[in-house]
């Protein structure tokens, strides 16, 4: 069987009902991503991306913000929020 990708991943992780929003405002967002054994803590502030996760690309491609990503939309322009 193929290992599952980063964005498999989110999108089960979705599915699953592992993300909880904590925290949304004006300027942000922060959520409770449940992976594989560990639950983490993931937020879009100040325009960047960051997780708790251990993975080496947590602030910008690991799964856990690839599903926060998914239920947010902080790259869409002014007009469309």
């Amino acid at each position: 069987m193929p290992r599952e990708t980063l964005r498999e991943k989110a999108d089960r992780y979705l599915l699953e009902g592992r993300v909880t929003v904590i925290e949304a405002g004006r300027h942000g967002v922060a959520a409770r991503v449940r992976g594989e054994g560990a639950c983490y803590t993931t937020r879009f502030s100040l325009g960047a991306w960051s997780c708790t996760c251990p993975h080496p690309n947590r602030g910008t491609s690991c799964s856990h913000v690839l599903a926060l990503k998914r239920v947010t939309a902080p790259d869409l322009p002014r007009g469309h929020r």
